[in-house]
């Protein structure tokens, strides 16, 4: 138990310090950073809904979104929830206007969207520096006209 001891920082030390093994250490430590089970599907709750609803902001630029879309996937991994590359595309691609999606098929050898991998896609608009703002508005106007 030294050993682990001598591996955790302040914080956590203070934490375990009065555990008479390393299982209770384990068990300590994994509640105080995992949550218990109730807090754990709790969250993945808020995260499921959180991706089920996600929408892009009207004034958010595309990195921004993309990075708030990432933030959601890599919680839901980390609690053990995973979706499958063509549905993050897809969920992405959603809330991108059309003509920004035809620039990526331009810019790119792959022939569909759902031949891209996430990373690809978020890739592919970084490269083109769009803004979800700019978009947004060219799209309202077709809309309105």
């Amino acid at each position: 138990m030294h050993t682990l001891f001598c591996a955790l920082g302040p914080n956590e030390y203070n934490r375990v310090s009065l555990c008479d093994n390393a299982k209770e250490i384990w068990e300590k430590l994994k509640v105080t950073y995992e949550g218990t089970s109730r807090v754990k599907e709790s969250k993945i709750s808020l995260l499921t809904l959180d991706y089920e609803l996600f929408k892009a902001k009207p004034e958010e630029r595309i990195k921004e979104m993309f990075d708030r879309f990432t933030h959601i996937i890599n919680g839901l991994k980390a609690l053990g929830m995973t979706y499958p590359n063509k549905e993050m595309v897809k969920k992405i691609s959603a809330n991108l206007c059309l003509t920004a999606i035809d620039d990526i098929k331009v810019t790119s050898n792959s022939s569909t969207l759902n031949d891209y991998s996430f990373d690809e896609l978020q890739d592919a608009y970084d490269e083109l520096g769009l803004e979800f703002k700019v978009m947004m508005s060219k799209h309202n106007k077709n809309v309105s006209n």
